[in-house]
């Protein structure tokens, strides 16, 4: 016969959902409505060691197991497991456990790494011209580089640039020194999912987009076909350098094998005039106006040309993490009344999001029970345009409110986290 020593469950709300519940005395009807997952250890006197069990084994038909389906909701779970007697549950050796980790952030040159301009798949001593170095190479004595790519994802000035590495020599950025030497500043970050799973990077090409309906504008909705299966796997999207994970106003699941960007939920016009001063995007299709260089056409800017060229940057792709058990939350920090600086009150160890969603590289120096966080950019234009139906208008510019052209923006540390080990210990 078995009992139970304890369980998690995964709440139905959202955010940091697993957690320690007591199972014993509650009802499957509870169960189904307050848990999406639940995983009970439990002991046999025929066992040498504790088992677990995941209910959603036992509270669908349980075809094949030889256990009766469950149909009395009301009957707690201790009372389910003395009707069972001697039959057996199916069981898996593997126990569960909760172990809080996160997605780590630091800044690349205070964790020891060289950074130098390089050519694509160049060596640092090909003797080729300054203009044609158009990547970063990051390398650190006693560094892995096949776990870093599999690990980590790296921001140029705010922004995520593709990676790439050899295994043995160091990580190619992609364009990293492009982004330099057009925002003309050199802050580089690392986010580390070690701790979470590992990474798998797909480029976006043009081959992969597609429409459900052939007369709808990708400005609205954009389909990728990644051509492989997304089962068991956290999808997390780079869109012109801005991070989305778990995000599913504009990056959703719509097959096994494609997602769909909604980028009438993408603030694409803010994010323009704020990349554009840190990434190239010289060569995106938008007609420039004579009397207004700073200006565009809306319609070019949701046009399926100009989507498909932003959907292929360099700073566009598409990251799987091989963990669905992802949570996200916003920790805020405090914004003082001077430029370049925020002040946290927890060590921190997680990415700084400002401005339209950028990353905020940062120095943390600890100070009297809180750290300072140095930063480079932490300014967000007012614009004019946000007081009307932008896409209603024929054309939009950079004029700001004359009033209030610009102010510090707001910050937050992005945590990414899982809370349970489904590996066990």
């Amino acid at each position: 016969m078995y009992a139970l020593v304890s369980a998690i469950g995964k709440s139905r709300g959202g955010g940091q959902d697993w957690c320690a519940i007591d199972l014993g005395d509650m009802t499957f009807s509870t169960v189904i409505q307050n848990f999406s997952a639940v995983y009970a250890v439990l002991t046999n006197p025929f066992l040498s060691d504790p088992v677990s069990l995941n209910l959603n084994d036992v509270l669908g038909t349980c075809a094949g197991t030889g256990v009766a389906p469950i149909t009395d909701q009301q009957q707690t779970f201790n009372q389910y497991l003395a009707t069972l007697g001697d039959a057996a549950l199916p069981t898996s050796d593997t126990i569960p456990t909760l172990d809080t980790r996160y997605a780590r952030y630091q800044d690349a040159f205070q964790a020891g790494y060289a950074i130098e301009p390089i050519s694509p798949g160049a060596s640092l001593s090909s003797p080729l011209p300054a203009a044609e170095k158009t990547d970063l190479f990051l390398t650190r004595a006693r560094t892995s580089y096949r776990s870093f790519f599999q690990s980590c994802m790296v921001s140029v000035n705010g922004f995520f640039h593709l990676i790439d590495s050899d295994g043995q020599n160091g990580i190619w950025v992609t364009d990293g020194m492009k982004s330099v030497t057009h925002a003309k500043k050199n802050k580089v970050g690392i986010l580390d999912f070690q701790d979470l799973g590992t990474l798998t990077y797909i480029p976006i090409t043009r081959g992969m987009l597609f429409k459900q309906i052939d007369t709808e504008n990708l400005g609205n909705h954009a389909y990728l076909n990644l051509g492989r299966d997304l089962t068991g796997y956290t999808v997390m999207a780079v869109i012109g350098g801005y991070l989305h994970v778990l995000d599913p106003k504009t990056v959703t699941l719509v097959g096994t094998d494609s997602i769909m960007i909604d980028f009438n939920n993408l603030p694409l016009f803010d994010r323009w005039y704020e990349s554009k001063r840190f990434i190239d995007l010289s060569a995106m299709p938008l007609t420039s106006w004579p009397d207004n260089p700073h200006a565009f056409t809306v319609g070019e800017m949701i046009s399926d040309a100009f989507v498909e060229a932003y959907l292929t940057l360099s700073q566009s792709f598409i990251v799987l993490i091989d963990n669905t058990e992802l949570w996200t939350e916003c920790l805020g920090v405090e914004a003082p009344r001077w430029p370049h600086a925020y002040i946290s009150y927890v060590e921190p160890v997680w990415p700084l999001v400002t401005g339209c969603g950028k990353i905020a590289e940062y120095w943390p120096v600890p100070e009297d029970r809180q750290w300072s966080l140095r930063v480079e950019d932490n300014f967000r234009n007012n614009h004019i345009y946000r007081t009307v139906d932008a896409k209603a208008e024929t054309g939009l510019s950079s004029s700001r409110n004359p009033m209030h052209e610009t102010g510090l923006s707001p910050g937050y540390f992005l945590q990414i986290g899982c809370d349970i080990d489904l590996k066990g210990s």
